[in-house]
């Protein structure tokens, strides 16, 4: 898939696949969003409220409860399994070792992955105890509904957490097309979302979500005393609107290095990456979905990169404002002529750039590490009626 994507990148096709791709994905989120939300959801309050009926059907978590994960140990190694491993006993089913030869979703897929969670968890309580909580990351195309219910036939916990959600769920009036997301999340007993607007339309069709942003491990994702000697860094995919955007800043004379897959730099393993993250006076982030920056979502790297003590500008998402003090924390653009503005503001100004690292490293720490959240979500299946 890659390598028709680079092709297609090259070709004169590609402008006009961008902006159907951008035309579809906008449209989706007009059909989601024109429905108005009838009650809030997705808080800790009624998140907790929703699972309290559940408690009694459940197994009692407690410090010698077994986790078991399913998903696999890609970026999760560097801060969300350490978190459960932190946690007590834990344990991870990793499924794109089991898929081997066959990484795509599809119905089969995910029926022989039910079946193989089910036996791994089945063989791991006879040699180690009981099983509290089954935590899942994974898109729904790879995971069977069916082996959740037999989960909850044995009093396990189920949660599903998922990133970037706006662009798995149904499009609203397509029958069933494109609804593994939405079977799975209303199987769970917790959909954990990053999609705080969501929420209400999750819980309208029978899920039990609760939001909760992403996060960054402070032990791995920390400052390093270098010389800044980058005027703006981007890391991520040259594709789409990030492209457009870096490539806009640089024939304006902003000096931007950008890392990552299609750069002529390439990409970084992650020692490099947060050393080149020290090194730079600004970093430049873009919370845009798919092939258009019209939509936003949170993304992981709008807590990396502020936990490593870094100056962030990127691309203004009201849900930030839950994390952040827009201004001082982090720093926001709505154009690409704000964009410049911003970055040319700031570049002037290295005590306000201090200020602004040394903040978003305090707020991170404080508020956004995987141990808090996990803290939370655990504390969240524990509950029971005051």
């Amino acid at each position: 898939m890659n390598d028709w994507l680079g092709c297609l990148r090259k070709s004169a096709l590609y402008e006009p696949w961008r902006r159907l791709r951008e035309w579809q994905q906008c449209s989706r989120m007009e059909a989601f969003l024109g429905e108005a939300p009838s009650t809030p959801a997705g808080s800790y309050s009624a998140a907790r409220l929703s699972l309290l009926s559940r408690c009694s059907v459940r197994r009692r978590l407690d410090a010698t409860s077994a986790i078991v994960a399913f998903g696999t140990n890609a970026w999760e190694q560097w801060g969300l399994w350490p978190a459960f491993q932190r946690r007590g006993a834990f344990h991870l089913f990793d499924y794109r070792r089991t898929l081997g030869a066959h990484p795509r979703g599809t119905a089969t897929v995910r029926e022989r992955l039910g079946r193989e969670l089910l036996s791994y968890v089945e063989d791991l309580e006879r040699r180690s105890g009981p099983v509290g909580l089954v935590f899942i990351y994974a898109a729904g195309t790879y995971v069977d509904p069916q082996a959740i219910r037999e989960l909850a036939a044995r009093g396990i916990w189920t949660v599903l957490l998922s990133l970037d959600d706006k662009q798995q769920m149904p499009p609203p009036g397509h029958g069933r097309v494109g609804t593994e997301q939405l079977d799975v999340a209303t199987e769970v007993d917790l959909y954990w979302t990053t999609w705080r607007a969501g929420a209400d339309w999750l819980s309208k069709r029978g899920a039990r979500p609760w939001y909760a942003p992403e996060a960054a491990d402070p032990s791995v994702f920390a400052p390093r005393n270098l010389k800044r000697d980058i005027a703006v860094l981007w890391l991520g995919r040259a594709y789409g609107p990030r492209a457009a955007l870096v490539h806009w800043l640089m024939d304006r004379g902003i000096a931007v290095q950008a890392f990552g897959e299609g750069w002529p730099a390439g990409r970084v393993p992650l020692d490099e990456m947060i050393s080149l993250i020290s090194r730079a006076e600004i970093v430049l982030g873009m919370g845009g979905v798919g092939q258009t920056d019209k939509i936003k979502h949170l993304k992981g790297r709008d807590f990396e990169v502020p936990m490593c003590g870094a100056a962030y500008v990127t691309s203004f998402n009201p849900e930030l404002t839950d994390s952040y003090v827009i201004g001082s924390e982090v720093a926001c653009y709505s154009s690409r002529e704000e964009c410049a503005e911003t970055i040319r503001y700031l570049s002037g100004r290295p005590d306000l750039l201090e200020r602004m690292r040394r903040a978003a490293r305090a707020r991170c720490v404080s508020d956004h590490t995987w141990d808090a959240r996990i803290n939370q979500l655990l504390a969240l299946l524990s509950a029971s009626p005051e």
